[in-house]
């Protein structure tokens, strides 16, 4: 981003010229209502749940987003304007149900974060002040947005938010598709920047860049330390929360890659939620592996529940980053899936006959998506009719690399950022 000067354009940045600095302070109240947005409809909906800070913060993000999503839908049809309060209302719901079924399973509950307050709080506002300046070191003023052809439609659907309260998910598409009634496009990003806007008083300009910060912070950074300490375990896990908060600030693909190339905001709230919607599995499975009785039907439900609560926030961000989550989970799901194969097929008798049904269970459930997906692929994106790689036409897609520089890229850290590439991390790589 550049200035206006007196003599003409010039770079600007917080080092360079204080008065940027000074222009966005005000924008700190603005992320705090973000942040309220973002995070106090999961909150509320976690209270009958006991859980540390961090644990609690880090399921709030897909909760809020999925309460988010869902106020949006329902509010169309009983004619109800969306608003900030409308995912409250959907979070106390949850809250009621989560109340009632922690009574009737007591078994219902989650690991302690491990990590005191005191000293989980400074590196969180210091990690997501350091993202924040990292990311916005040149953009002199907080009232600037995105001058990329995306952002066309995502400002056009937060007007029509705020204009219309109409926050539905299966309608948004409608601005730019009129003659259709339905059209799906995941409203998420919009309703919070809409519902910011709400709360503050601010522009949708600054509103969204102060959403941006507060996604990260909110979301990206303690989901982020939750999953490093649902992966390594074994470590103390309040170490492990506070290396990786400045390690969630230190990588250039996420956040900041999808805030320079293209500034795709939707895809940047699916993937921040990420974090926090692989570690929620992973927890549920390991719990339900390792308990028994009814503390097995506890943690199924509850894992259950909450795994498709990410799956759901993800999809109220942006579906396609629903793949990316598959992906990140199968390693695990196999390795997990092929011990208790190991270990039932051991035992023999009634285990061995219940992993044989198992497998075949999967095998058939393997044959249906494929079966569905290929139906798809044939039936609505016409395979036969329309080479897949047509699609793929636009400048925006084409690739304008190797295969090859793309892996060396993602080994040594060094990211595309537009039409340039970061210089290689190498302590980042090596670690």
């Amino acid at each position: 981003m550049v200035g206006r000067s007196g003599t003409g354009v010039e770079r600007q940045n917080f080092g360079k010229d204080g008065r940027v600095f000074i222009a966005w302070l005000p924008v700190v109240p603005v992320v705090v209502g973000a942040l309220a947005v973002v995070l106090i409809p999961g909150i509320a909906a976690t209270l009958p749940v006991r859980m540390g800070l961090l644990s609690r913060v880090a399921l709030a993000g897909p909760i809020g987003v999925t309460a988010i999503g869902v106020a949006g839908i329902v509010s169309q049809p009983l004619h109800l304007p969306f608003s900030a309060v409308s995912p409250i209302i959907v979070a106390l719901v949850v809250a009621i149900v989560l109340f009632v079924t922690t009574r009737l399973l007591p078994g219902i509950r989650v690991r302690p974060d491990g990590v005191r307050v005191v000293w989980l709080l400074p590196v969180w506002i210091v990690t997501a002040l350091a993202v924040a300046v990292i990311a916005f070191w040149q953009v002199p003023s907080p009232d600037l947005f995105s001058q990329t052809y995306d952002n066309n439609f995502h400002l056009a659907a937060i007007a029509h938010i705020l204009s219309t309260g109409d926050a539905s998910s299966l309608t948004l598409r409608s601005i730019i598709e009129t003659g259709k009634t339905f059209a799906f496009y995941p409203s998420g990003w919009h309703s919070i920047v809409a519902a910011t806007v709400q709360v503050t008083g601010a522009t949708v300009p600054v509103a969204v860049n102060a959403a941006w910060i507060a996604v990260v912070a909110g979301i990206w950074l303690p989901g982020a330390a939750w999953l490093a300490q649902a992966l390594v375990p074994r470590h103390p896990r309040g170490i492990v929360a506070l290396v990786a908060f400045p390690l969630g600030a230190a990588f250039g693909a996420m956040p900041y890659a999808l805030l320079s190339w293209g500034t795709l905001y939707p895809t940047f709230l699916g993937t921040a939620l990420l974090p926090a919607g692989v570690a929620v599995v992973v927890l549920a499975v390991r719990a339900v592996v390792a308990e028994r009785g009814p503390r097995r039907v506890a943690a199924l439900l509850w894992g259950g529940g909450m795994s498709l609560t990410a799956a759901a926030a993800i999809g109220f961000g942006q579906p396609r980053v629903l793949v990316s989550w598959a992906v990140l989970l199968l390693p695990f799901v196999l390795a997990t899936a092929g011990s208790l194969v190991r270990a039932g097929w051991r035992r023999g008798g009634r285990s061995r006959r219940a992993v044989t049904w198992s497998l075949i269970g999967v095998v058939i459930a393997l044959v249906v998506v494929a079966a569905v997906g290929f139906w798809y692929l044939v039936a609505r994106l016409g395979l036969f009719t329309r080479p897949l790689d047509d699609r793929l036409g636009g400048p925006q897609a084409k690739a304008t690399q190797s295969v090859l520089d793309g892996l060396g890229q993602v080994l040594l850290q060094a990211w595309p950022t537009g039409s340039t590439v970061t210089f290689p991390a190498v302590l980042l790589a090596a670690a």
